[in-house]
């Protein structure tokens, strides 16, 4: 800038461009970092006297044609006057921040082994004023731009340079290719030509950056020293020889340092390349924890680009956030400059450029030369996939541990509701159908099916089985179920129903069905509080949006609570719940969601937090009519006195199944122990003619006590009861059980299944 206008090389010939092409241009100052910033944002369009590297280039658009070549150079103060590179050990020097001149310098001195301190600017006038403040010992500048400055500091040029660099014009790649294009042919049209306005404008620069004002003293000293120049001349002739000589020894050493920086390039590269293609994040530091190197991932995850980060403190482009655990987010770069020591395996929370939070697991070494650490390598990657992975794998053994209960508790509890169902059928056989009684043991029957369809639904989500579905009537399965349902309703709610008329037949397991109803109908319990509370359920034929297959559709609302939005979106996840442990373990509407998805139906929620909520249940109407009573077993079958051998190691049941079957016209011999049973069937193996065992009992199990009456008589009739939900097995198969009954038994499907053997047992086989 002079006198607050822009000037220079490069704004010349862009006013020359302009008046070509019918530009109108505006100056934009800032500095270096702040420039860049405003290139990569589109607050600006044209970026002048930008060096090329192959990492710029993958950002940057530049023209073709090199403009001008320079380099860094190294200023210093006038009490500080290096001979070599090697001076600088230790030295602090000023260097513009985002710049490839400062970071070809720290390059340069990095491959000598020199360590120097450095003070990062915003400008190249803060690096020659730092030099002369005496804050630091040195100054890292471009020669054109240095060699201007330097005329208003206390400052020297030394001969230590580095880094050639080609300057050209630049837009951010994917923007204004137009005004490159315009630049191309402008410039391919006059910079060969040495009379042409490229020559002009570059010669007045070159000249005005060189020219020094001879003092008045100089000329004088000329003339002495022209006298003394033919003494000097004859002198010289005599050295000649000792140049030359030493000359060929330097263009010697000239040529091996050059084959060296081949050599170290080539290297270099090779890093480069191989860096890229690593599948995790890199970045390189030096002493200080700024930033040399960094690998396409790395610019990925945090989203700044390696031009970006190029100087900046680590901190700044890999910013940890807090965790759980305290100290998670400390710099492990800072870390590991301090310690020297590696840090290995560790995860934390990495917030990028864009505000996003990322998992990460990471691990940070030091680079050392003997012992001196001189800067880090970070090595990162994104573990977002494993740790769903690993949430899914904690899932998937919750259920099996689920599954592995759910079997117990179902052996368990299908015993109890065993008795409960064979002492209400005895109860019931002394009753008239007309008495009240009668008719609240058979709510108790009822109630008891539906218990064992839940149980049945528990292990079945749990090992993922296939349900059995049949064609069913949704209208006459939700009146029962509102029935059965509004006596575990608090009173103070109303339940109000408007179901359709017309038939509406979905292929479906009822039981599943129920649950559906069950699980929203309980949520919506829970939402309401005080008095005055109402539940809605409606049934209606209805034709979603985007589908030509006709669904039914149950909605259920409420007017409690409401749900939060941001909670809405996750409440079909397993193990999520707002309730109290005790009121809830969030599997409720997840089962939901899986039982109707599975039907190939959906769920649509509507809820406003604080006036109620609103759940729509979509599945798809079937073309077939409803099956209606599938049941094989209209009355029982009789016996003829036939012996039956029953072990249950349970006293309810087996006194409920000794009463159903004499009251069956069967004969009983009943045991609890499966041992005294066989001892008995042993000493008169002719005495039986079919055999009821349980499957699990103490001492000798059920699949034992069957194999050992199997040899004994294999064509006698077997029929095994287990409270467990899992189908047979090979050592069913293998022991030739010929029917396994689900407890609790049915009395109409035992003596069905009884009788259905003993006739198979008595008809002859042809060519027996």
């Amino acid at each position: 800038m002079d006198e607050g206008h822009a000037t220079g090389l490069f704004i010349e010939l862009a006013e020359y461009f302009a008046a070509v092409l019918d530009w109108d241009l505006i100056y934009v100052e800032g500095t270096w970092g702040e420039t860049l910033d405003r290139l990569e944002a589109g607050e600006i369009d044209l970026l002048p006297s930008v060096g090329y590297t192959q990492e710029r280039a993958r950002f940057y658009q530049y023209n073709d044609r090199v403009v001008f070549v320079d380099s860094g150079v190294l200023f210093t103060s006038e009490n500080f006057q290096p001979k070599t590179v090697f001076d600088l050990q230790n030295k602090t020097v000023a260097a513009l921040g985002e710049s490839v001149f400062t970071t070809g310098f720290q390059e340069y001195a990095s491959s000598f082994g020199i360590d120097c301190p450095m003070i990062y600017t915003k400008d190249n006038n803060e690096v020659m004023e730092a030099i002369a403040r005496g804050d630091a010992d040195a100054g890292v500048c471009i020669y054109s731009l240095g060699t201007v400055l330097a005329k208003n500091y206390p400052v020297d040029i030394t001969t230590i340079s580095f880094s050639p660099l080609a300057l050209h014009y630049a837009v951010w790649s994917g923007r204004n290719g137009d005004i490159i294009d315009g630049i191309n042919r402008i410039l391919d049209g006059t910079m060969d030509d040495p009379d042409g306005e490229y020559s002009r404008i570059y010669h007045k620069w070159m000249r005005r950056s060189t020219a020094v004002n001879i003092p008045a003293w100089i000329w004088i000293g000329g003339g002495m020293l022209l006298f003394f120049g033919l003494f000097l001349t004859a002198t010289s002739i005599i050295l000649k020889r000792r140049v030359d000589s030493r000359t060929r020894n330097l263009r010697i050493e000239a040529e091996e340092k050059s084959r060296a920086l081949q050599l170290l390039g080539d290297e270099k590269e090779r890093l480069r390349v191989t860096l890229q293609s690593i599948g995790e994040g890199v970045f390189a530091t030096d002493s200080q924890g700024r930033i040399l190197m960094a690998n396409g991932i790395a610019e990925t995850l945090t989203g700044w680009s390696e031009a970006r980060a190029m100087g900046l403190p680590i901190q700044d482009a890999f910013h940890l956030v807090d965790g759980d655990n305290e100290g998670e987010n400390r710099d492990p770069v800072d870390v590991v400059l301090k310690s020297g020591l590696s840090v290995a395996g560790r995860e934390a929370l990495l917030r990028s450029r864009g505000g996003e939070d990322i998992p990460i697991s990471l691990s940070c070494a030091p680079i050392k030369d003997d012992k001196t650490v001189m800067g880090a390598v970070l090595i990162f990657r994104d573990i977002m996939k494993e740790k769903r992975i690993s949430e899914q794998l904690h899932h998937a053994q919750k259920m099996e541990a689920i599954g592995t209960l759910a079997g117990g508790i179902a052996h368990d509890f299908n015993n109890i509701l065993s008795a409960i169902i064979g002492y209400t059928d005895l109860a019931m056989e002394g009753l008239n159908e007309q008495d009240q009684s009668y008719a609240h043991l058979v709510e108790v029957l009822n109630a008891s099916s539906r218990a064992q369809d839940i149980v049945s639904r528990i292990l079945s989500i749990s090992r993922h089985d296939e349900i059995a579905r049949k064609h069913i009537s949704l209208n006459i399965l939700l009146q029962d179920s509102i029935k059965m349902l509004k006596a575990v309703i608090p009173s103070s709610i109303k339940i109000i129903s408007l179901l359709t008329d017309s038939d509406l037949i979905i292929h479906a397991d009822s039981s599943q069905i129920h649950q559906i109803l069950l699980n929203l109908i309980t949520n919506a319990s829970h939402a309401i509080t005080g008095n005055g509370g109402e539940i809605s359920i409606s049934l209606e034929r209805a034709a979603p949006e985007g589908s030509d297959l006709p669904f039914a559709r149950l909605s259920i609302g409420d007017n409690g609570a409401g749900i939060r939005q941001e909670v809405l979106k996750k409440i079909f996840e397993p193990y999520f719940s707002t309730k109290d442990k005790t009121m809830g373990t969030g599997l409720g509407l997840f089962i939901t969601h899986d039982i109707v998805k599975s039907y190939g139906g959906f769920i649509s929620v509507e809820s406003e937090y604080g006036v109620g909520t609103m759940f729509h249940v979509y599945l798809p109407l079937s073309d077939k009519p409803g099956d209606g009573n599938t049941d094989p077993i209209a009355a029982a079958q009789r016996g003829g006195g036939e012996m039956i051998f029953l072990v249950d190691d349970e006293p309810a049941i087996l006194d409920i199944l000794t009463r159903n079957l004499i009251s069956l016209g069967y004969r009983v011999w009943s045991s609890s122990d499966s041992t005294e049973a066989f001892e008995q069937f042993r000493n008169d193996p002719d005495s039986a003619d079919l055999v009821i065992t349980d499957r699990t009992m103490p001492g000798m199990d059920g699949y034992e006590l069957a194999r050992r009456i199997k040899s004994q008589r294999r064509s006698l009739p077997v029929i095994m009861c287990t409270g467990y939900s899992d189908p047979p097995g090979e050592k069913e198969s293998s022991l030739a059980v010929d029917i396994v009954l689900r407890k609790p038994v049915e009395k109409n499907l035992l003596a069905a299944t009884i009788g259905d053997l003993l006739r198979k047992r008595r008809t002859p086989i042809p060519g027996n």
